[in-house]
């Protein structure tokens, strides 16, 4: 494997495992760090677009995880002794 390869997937593959590891205000800092003007000498400014674009995409992802979470999560009925049911065992009449 050629050294300029292996170190190039090398920092990728740790800032996105940072990325994955990164408190909510560590992501604030990787936004703003993002931004070429702003920490030109962060690793993701060696990357391609392409992968800067997966990234930032990756870090958009984390410091939103309502939008990301699944759409099909199971509803609860509650009935008025207050217990709770999941709607898909709730039977219909």
């Amino acid at each position: 494997m050629n050294p300029d390869t292996y170190l190039y997937s090398r920092v990728l593959d740790g800032l996105l495992t940072e990325l994955e590891k990164a408190s909510p205000k560590r992501l604030s800092y990787f936004r703003w760090a993002f931004y070429p003007g702003n920490k030109p000498e962060h690793p993701v400014h060696i990357l391609t677009r392409e992968d800067q674009s997966a990234a930032w995409k990756l870090l958009k992802e984390l410091s939103h995880p309502a939008k990301t979470e699944p759409k099909n999560l199971p509803l609860l009925e509650i009935t008025e002794n207050g217990e709770s049911h999941n709607v898909s065992q709730v039977a219909t009449a």
